[in-house]
């Protein structure tokens, strides 16, 4: 991330310049403010590679809609406002999936048989991820668009532009996958159909 200074006449002038499509005065916006974005981001998110995303996420949108961004407006109002949604998105997704994943780790240590204070929720948090990670990359695909981000099979299709009978049948394997796993594993047999089948 470059930290750079740019006074106000000349922003305005790059935004123009922007608005037209102009890549270089995109590039000097960037590296005006691509440093002070990230800075922003960190402080909330506490993660380099999460606020690295957030300013790539931030500089898309700008480039994006570039021909809507109002050159008698402050820019550095405009790309905050877009930085601190993309945080409150971050934030989002990660509640998301934080309960994903509690809720897959507490079913392991109720399946298990044991006491929860026999077994450290931490590591069957990390066993959870990897069982996941190990799934072929399409079926992990399918799985994280349908238990995490909450969509139906006809919505994954759509999105992915494959057959709505490929989601189910991909879903379908993904699942046996982490039932075999599990049971490898010593987890349960059941563990997966009581987790993720609705």
């Amino acid at each position: 991330m470059s930290k750079g200074k740019t006074n106000i006449n000349s922003e305005k002038d790059l935004v123009q310049q922007l608005r037209r499509g102009d890549e270089q005065a995109f590039e000097k916006l960037f590296h005006e403010y691509s440093f002070r974005l990230y800075r922003f981001a960190l402080g909330y998110l506490h993660e380099e590679s999460d606020a690295e995303e957030v300013v790539q996420d931030v500089f898309l949108k700008v480039w994006n809609t570039r021909t809507e961004i109002k050159s008698d407006s402050s820019f550095k109002s405009y790309v905050f406002t877009i930085a601190y949604n993309e945080i409150r998105r971050a934030f989002n997704k990660r509640n998301i999936e934080e309960a994903y994943k509690q809720g897959v780790a507490a079913q392991l240590i109720l399946d298990s048989g044991k006491d929860s204070g026999e077994i450290n929720y931490f590591d069957m948090m990390e066993h959870v991820d990897r069982l996941i990670e190990n799934l072929p990359a399409k079926r992990r695909e399918i799985l994280i668009l349908n238990k995490k981000e909450g969509l139906d099979t006809h919505e994954i299709a759509e999105y992915l532009n494959v057959a709505e009978k490929t989601v189910r049948n991909l879903l379908s394997l993904a699942m046996s996958d982490l039932k075999s796993a599990a049971k490898d594993k010593g987890l349960g047999e059941l563990l997966f159909f009581s987790m993720f089948y609705k």
